[in-house]
């Protein structure tokens, strides 16, 4: 809308008649007239165009995920990370090996000492049992990466990488970051700015399309309308299916852009310390490694001084009586298969 506006200005002052000394030619006065008339007209068509945009698509703002939704889109998004980031750890080797995928999908039927994502699986299982979303499928995996980092995505995918794997301590420590990815994901963090993607492709899908429709029959109002099909309002419901990929992707995107308040990262930590504390967990190891990380912890997160303070006011406050966990053994053993 404010380009818009800037745009008719840009327009309406290029078209304003010049002083001259001679009388004005008639025929000027009338083009410069017909100029600031269809700026006019133009701007107040997007005027039109916002008010209608908001009408139809203000409900995606507040408007309930599906779990099938959710999950779906947390599969997108997981993928679409796995692509960025590298290949799936798993028993030593990659997915770059069919055999190996084919043979050695880790399961928690069968967990030998070097099988680091089974490893993994079963402290984030452990953990997620005690969120507030026990029952979702959970997937926990290992990608081969040596930046350190972990993340998730809605419906209950949590990924750490190898290279956040090989700075660990001990046990704790590990449990300490998956309780914080699980409760993202358990209280919908993710979600809020899936809503708010929404209403944004939703509104400019509709303004393309009255934008298509002002410029009338000409090729780029045709591209406008390919560009801007699909995109549902709140009244159709999301179909993942029915969307151009151009609008899914712009989507996708405009979430990740807006990433995590800063309030919803104090919240996941929170509820890390609950959930590594009634698990037998020692808490105050998720705080030594937050600090051991250094920069890291900081990637798309507030300042570790804050979050450090925040965890040892809550676990000599609130959880004092309940934290009497141990840090569990060192990892070496567990982490063996990623020294080969």
């Amino acid at each position: 809308m404010r380009a818009a506006l800037s745009l008719t200005a840009v327009l309406v002052v290029a078209c304003a008649p010049a002083i001259k000394s001679t009388p004005p030619d008639p025929k000027e006065d009338s083009m410069s007239g017909r100029a600031m008339a269809d700026a006019m007209r133009v701007a107040e068509q997007m005027r039109a165009a916002q008010q209608e945009s908001d009408r139809l698509c203000s409900g995606w703002r507040n408007a309930e995920t599906s779990f099938a939704e959710e999950r779906a889109l947390g599969h997108l998004l997981a993928t679409e990370q796995l692509n960025k980031t590298g290949h799936l750890f798993l028993d030593g080797m990659t997915e770059k090996d069919p055999a190996v995928l084919a043979t050695k999908t880790p399961t928690l039927a069968s967990s030998p000492t070097n099988d680091v994502t089974v490893w993994v699986a079963n402290i984030g299982l452990l953990l997620a049992k005690g969120s507030s979303r026990p029952a979702l499928p959970w997937v926990f995996g290992v990608i081969e990466h040596d930046t350190p980092q972990a993340f998730s995505a809605p419906g209950g995918y949590v990924f750490v990488t190898t290279g956040l794997l090989k700075k660990l301590g001990n046990e704790a420590q590990l449990a300490g970051v998956l309780a914080h990815e699980i409760a993202h994901v358990a209280s919908k963090h993710g979600l809020k700015g899936w809503n708010d993607a929404k209403y944004t492709g939703c509104t400019a899908s509709a303004m393309s399309r009255n934008a298509g429709a002002a410029m009338g029959n000409t090729q780029a109002a045709a591209d406008l309308a390919r560009a801007s099909a699909g995109f549902p309002s709140p009244e159709a419901g999301f179909d993942f299916d029915k969307l151009s990929p151009f609008v899914l992707q712009t989507t996708l995107v405009a979430m990740q852009v807006r990433g995590l308040d800063k309030l919803d990262e104090f919240d996941a930590d929170a509820t890390a310390l609950h959930l590594v504390a009634f698990a037998g967990y020692d808490a105050s190891e998720y705080e030594k490694f937050l600090v051991a990380l250094g920069p890291d912890a900081e990637a798309h997160h507030p300042k570790t001084d804050e979050r450090v303070a925040k965890l040892k006011a809550l676990r000599e406050g609130e959880l004092a009586p309940f934290v009497h966990g141990a840090a569990k053994p060192e990892v070496s053993k567990a982490l063996s298969a990623l020294k080969k």
